[in-house]
């Protein structure tokens, strides 16, 4: 998929990235998930291609959501919620790394834990506010 955009100028590649986590968001949704596997495998190329890791914490929970969504959910799905928290934090991307918690709040929920859960939205919404 990436080579497709061989075509473009250098500048445009910067906004592969961002380009195949909605694409792959996109797939999710319509749970075509070897096309979103293909965006998201694309989104790391991309990513790698131009260097810039800004949506590193979507992609990370996208990946999540991907294996949450094949029935697969393993400790990898909770790594990569939490991996996209951690880069959320990182790059002071408030709004990525409540996204990533969301996730990780729902894999809970459906794990049965929804104490913890309903505890990592809290507390992250929380620590959103204080670094305001």
């Amino acid at each position: 998929m990436w080579e497709s955009f061989g075509h473009l100028g250098a500048g445009n590649h910067a906004l592969a990235p961002i380009w195949f986590t909605l694409l792959g968001e996109a797939y999710l949704t319509a749970r075509q998930l070897a096309q979103a596997r293909g965006a998201v495998e694309s989104d790391h190329a991309a990513a790698a291609q131009a260097g810039q890791p800004l949506f590193d914490a979507e992609l990370h929970r996208l990946e999540g959501k991907l294996v949450l969504a094949s029935g697969r959910a393993t400790a990898e799905d909770e790594a990569l919620f939490r991996r996209a928290i951690e880069i959320g934090r990182a790059q002071e991307a408030k709004a990525f790394g409540l996204r990533a918690a969301t996730g990780l709040a729902r894999l809970w929920r459906d794990q049965g834990r929804a104490a913890g859960a309903r505890d990592l939205v809290d507390a992250t919404a929380l620590l959103d506010e204080l670094r305001l």
